[in-house]
């Protein structure tokens, strides 16, 4: 074969994998731009916080093993007679506030952990708690992260009223997601008045 017969030859060779390889990249990108898209509108909030906290990379992956670890939890909706009962509880819970606002706090967390285990979502462990019901509630934990916070910082005596009052509207706004579409728990009266479906503690009701 003549020499310049291979050196086409060679040549042609080496632009076809140079498209191939080119392809590849192309499609692994778009792979991972699409990959990326569908967690962020599944997540929501949450993806923002696991990539800030882990990197692009392994906070997707995280994501993605929290899906997966989802796919096995047995989750059931609450009856109604489990609904009435965690909507008194509340409501015990609301009317606490006011004479103890730290007390108040603390069982409004647990009341969020009992609604999650009874539901069949693990919640032995804050973060593994908030963790698997980031997926089906992505916007409702980070409300319920940001109590969390409050109560970590109330342990210390360094969350203010205002702090509590912010962190009590949070729960309840998780509580209300957790019922699973049975009926809202409506503000106690004096409590939490509300408008619009908007908690708001009645600041002159609470200790100073």
């Amino acid at each position: 074969m003549e020499s310049w017969l291979l050196v086409v030859i060679g040549a042609g060779v080496g632009v076809f994998l140079l498209l191939v390889g080119a392809f590849v990249l192309v499609s692994k990108r778009r792979s991972g731009s699409e990959r990326s898209g569908m967690l962020r509108d599944s997540f929501g909030p949450e993806y923002d916080r696991t990539i800030e906290n882990a990197g692009k990379n392994a906070g997707e992956r995280e994501l993605q093993t929290r899906q997966q670890r989802s796919a096995l939890f047995e989750v059931r909706s609450l009856s109604p007679v489990e609904i009435a009962h965690f909507s008194e509880t509340w409501k015990r819970v609301q009317a606490e506030f006011v004479g103890d606002p730290l007390a108040a706090v603390t069982h409004a967390d647990q009341i969020v952990s009992e609604i999650a285990l009874l539901r069949g979502y693990p919640s032995a462990e804050f973060e593994a708690e908030a963790d698997a019901l980031s997926v089906d509630y992505p916007r409702g934990v980070q409300s319920l992260r940001e109590a969390h916070e409050v109560l970590l910082r109330n342990r210390k005596h360094e969350a203010s009223t205002e702090e509590l009052r912010t962190a009590m509207m949070r729960y309840q706004a998780v509580v209300n997601e957790l019922l699973d579409g049975g009926a809202q728990m409506q503000p106690a009266s004096g409590v939490f008045p509300g408008t619009k479906g908007e908690a708001q503690l009645n600041s002159d009701q609470l200790p100073t």
